[in-house]
């Protein structure tokens, strides 16, 4: 499964054996926006809400890398800004998908069970600043996402929008923004009522079309030689959120 719209989406999600929450997206054959109102971020974390942020059997596998509190490349501090902005844009995406099956009040985590300091608005800053802890709410979103989607309806198909990742060949879920540029909608919607679209930036970026890569005839290099495997049924995809 490639870049564009997909319908009749099923989701199925696992944790690998690194630890990161693995999503499956196979295909199957054949209103006025509530006003804004001011959540405490405790609270917000533990949420349902979406906030912030074609083949017979084509899939794709989307891999999501846990939360990290340093930058990889550098071994710096990450801002804790970022930290919680890239916790906010993995719960909303969960949100999404899991909106397609469940109404917001049935969906519910326990992101900070396990912790062994308990998480106060007064120490949040500082504890979200260690990896331990960022471990377990990543790993606590995935259990509770995982045991939520066991319980969602198989009978319910999904309306899929995947986009190029900049500088890649590889697709993506969107994870900003996604109240205002969902990725994912019920099949319930009508074609003609879908939110589903690929915006501005994404269309002047070629991000809404596969990555055309051409042979160079004065090396002999071929598509093969630049990104390995050129065609597969599955799309495994990592997304760093901090970047």
């Amino acid at each position: 499964m490639s870049v564009g719209i997909f319908d009749n989406i099923t989701t199925s999600a696992t944790i690998n054996d690194k630890g990161s929450l693995e999503l499956t997206f196979t295909q199957q054959t054949g209103e006025v926006q509530a006003e804004a109102k001011e959540v405490s971020l405790l609270d917000s974390l533990s949420s349902g809400e979406v906030v912030g942020g074609s083949g017979a059997g084509e899939n794709a596998r989307i891999t999501i890398f846990p939360f990290r509190s340093t930058n990889t490349s550098t071994g710096d501090a990450l801002p804790h800004e970022m930290i919680v902005q890239d916790i906010q844009n993995f719960q909303a995406q969960l949100n999404s998908i899991l909106g397609v099956y469940f109404p917001v009040d049935q969906i519910k985590y326990n992101p900070f069970r396990g912790l062994k300091t308990p998480i106060t608005n007064d120490n949040l800053q500082a504890e979200f600043q260690k990896q331990e802890v960022l471990d377990t709410l990543y790993k606590n979103y995935s259990e509770d996402f995982i045991a939520m989607m066991e319980k969602a309806d198989k009978g319910k198909l999904a309306r899929l929008l995947l986009v190029r990742r900049k500088n890649s060949k590889y697709t993506s879920l969107r994870n900003k923004f996604l109240k205002d540029q969902p990725f994912i909608e019920s099949m319930e919607v009508p074609v003609e009522k879908s939110r589903l679209k690929f915006t501005k930036f994404e269309k002047d970026n070629g991000l809404d079309k596969p990555l055309e890569v051409s042979a160079d005839p004065n090396t002999g290099g071929d598509v093969a030689s630049l990104f390995g495997e050129t065609s597969a049924p599955v799309a495994d995809v990592e997304l760093p959120f901090a970047q």
